[in-house]
């Protein structure tokens, strides 16, 4: 699966700072566990929306492997 669009990577949500915790490096173990917490129960959500798009990536993997063809991930 080839795609020339290229992606920059500042302008991912991934890499940007949260602005729900703008202190977070002054926050106590236990506060800093609570947040990463909520915001991992926004995954599933997230994911929900773009099930159509992860059903077509699995199908061009699956396509991709039948035809000798390997799947790489980091």
């Amino acid at each position: 699966m080839k795609t020339d669009r290229k992606i920059s990577l500042s302008a991912l949500k991934t890499e940007q700072s949260n602005s729900a915790a703008p202190d977070l490096d002054r926050r106590s173990a236990l506060e800093i566990a609570r947040f990463i917490n909520a915001e991992d129960s926004t995954v599933a959500s997230a994911v929900q929306r773009v099930l159509p798009q992860i059903a077509r990536a699995i199908d061009l993997v699956a396509a991709a492997l039948r035809k000798g063809g390997r799947l790489i991930y980091v």
